[in-house]
């Protein structure tokens, strides 16, 4: 449980005992946390906690880890690299790379070996080095405040040296003061006893958590899934501390306009990376992390199951077979025949869970809401464009049909994720054609879904004549 206790954010790597713990004097002189490793060319580094609370945003190594009397670039960058690997998390984010060295000269040609060689550790944001020499603890206690500040400049000089970084580093802080102004409100809530009762206090904190979670999802699912019931009930709070929070940060503002000064133009920002755009669809869209995610969850795309995939089922259910129905989703009039067979078994058929929040609430014994949709590849663009009845092109075969930005998983496709409000269906929860999760859609994304099929299925029929001559 030590590990709920906080992140750790601040590394420093080094073989030599004493010089390793005269930087974390100064560290922790400087009111910096860090945390020490020793490394050893037989053990590597030693004692790395679990990277579930490994959080690094500034990492320090002795360049020369193997003490070689003569370092070459070539000899360093795979020590760098298996330091790299075993303390930062592949899922790390930005992070600062600062080699504490001797050797400072050879950093270039350290960090163009590890680009072209060891592609696979997390890369850093920022890359510097500041010298051993310059930064040795002063034994008089008079240099100390300026050896001090000194260290501080050198630490703030290399992170700063990426605005981004600086911006977000100060973004993390104001979601962890945002979080205390949280649990500092649930104790508000509360009246302190006089004299202290200590266990009364405690039960009553209990008494507020449990009622939250079960007015955030619903008695049943609470029971369930707490963790998830007391998440969605006290992230509003979080919010909206976070939002008072950045407003009134020192000198957010200005972070954030260094960090992203294109903004200030007021013009379209494109992206020089390609895919970059769908990528960040995806992250807002749609989440492939699927554990313990349920076939019945609201905004699970379930993967119809292998066995239904053939046009006596797809007849059965949606009275069409596989290719009839796959018109509806792909454009194939300009393709041969073997492309159309290719690109219609490219599509990932399944369903969008869409119940309404107070049906999961509620636990009642039901039939779960599910849309048709499709996964569609977007190799060609074109597969994805439609002709309307009028001759012009549209980004979907009808009205009934929602379309989701373009995405890119981690398979690197480019794909489009249609639903189709025409074909809704009621199952059972361990219904033979609900195969596995394959994706969730993100909640505002899935809110989007559900009003655009709300004003679909809303639309009112008139009858109504005109006047023929």
């Amino acid at each position: 449980m030590t590990t709920s206790l906080g992140l750790i954010r601040t590394v420093i790597v080094d073989n030599d005992e004493t010089e390793l713990q005269e930087l974390v004097i100064g560290m922790h002189e400087a009111h910096i946390p860090v945390l020490p490793l020793r490394y050893s060319v037989d053990a590597g580094v030693i004692g790395v906690p679990d990277h579930k609370s490994l959080c690094i945003r500034i990492l320090f190594v002795d360049m020369n880890l193997a003490d070689s009397s003569a370092p070459s670039p070539k000899d360093i960058a795979p020590t760098i690299a298996e330091v790299i690997s075993a303390v930062v998390p592949v899922d790390n984010g930005p992070y600062a790379l600062i080699f504490w060295s001797k050797h400072r000269h050879l950093a270039d040609e350290v960090l163009q070996i590890l680009g072209e060689r060891h592609t696979e550790i997390p890369m850093p944001i920022v890359v510097s080095a500041l010298d051993k020499n310059d930064f040795k603890m002063p034994e008089s206690a008079d240099a100390r405040k300026a050896w001090l500040e000194g260290l501080r400049k050198g630490i703030d000089s290399v992170v700063q040296t990426s605005p981004q970084l600086t911006a977000l580093m100060a973004w993390e802080r104001e979601i962890g003061k945002a979080a205390s102004a949280t649990l500092h409100a649930l104790t508000e809530v509360l009246s302190p006893s006089i004299p202290w009762d200590i266990a009364k206090h405690a039960d009553n904190l209990s008494a507020v958590l449990g009622r939250i979670a079960q007015e955030a999802t619903g008695r049943k699912n609470a029971a369930d899934r707490p963790d998830e019931a007391i998440h969605l009930g006290l992230q509003p709070m979080l919010v909206d501390n976070l939002e008072r929070s950045s407003a009134t940060a020192d000198r957010i503002r200005e972070m954030w306009v260094a960090a992203m000064p294109q903004v200030k133009s007021n013009s379209p920002i494109a992206f020089s990376e390609n895919g970059a755009d769908r990528r960040l669809n995806a992250f807002y869209c749609v989440s492939e992390i699927t554990t313990q995610i349920e076939k019945t969850d609201r905004g699970a795309f379930v993967a119809i199951s292998d066995d239904h995939l053939d046009d006596d089922c797809f007849k059965s259910h949606f009275g069409k077979t596989v290719a009839e129905l796959s018109e509806e989703f792909v454009d194939v009039s300009d393709l041969t025949r073997i492309q159309k067979s290719e690109i219609r078994k490219s599509v990932k058929w399944g369903f969008i869970e869409i119940s309404a929040d107070c049906d999961h609430a509620q636990r009642k014994s039901r039939l779960y809401r599910y849309v048709l949709a499709a996964l569609v590849p977007n190799d060609r663009e074109d597969n994805t464009k439609f002709k309307g009845m009028d001759g012009s092109t549209t980004d979907r075969r009808h009205n009934a049909i929602y379309r989701m930005p373009e995405i890119e998983l981690a398979d690197g496709r480019p794909l489009v994720l249609f639903a189709n409000f025409r074909y809704l269906l009621g199952l059972p929860a361990k219904a033979s054609i609900l195969g596995d999760v394959v994706l969730r859609i993100r909640s505002g994304i899935l809110a989007e879904l559900i009003h655009n099929y709300s004003r679909y299925v809303a639309r009112p029929g008139v009858v109504s004549f005109s006047h023929e001559s």
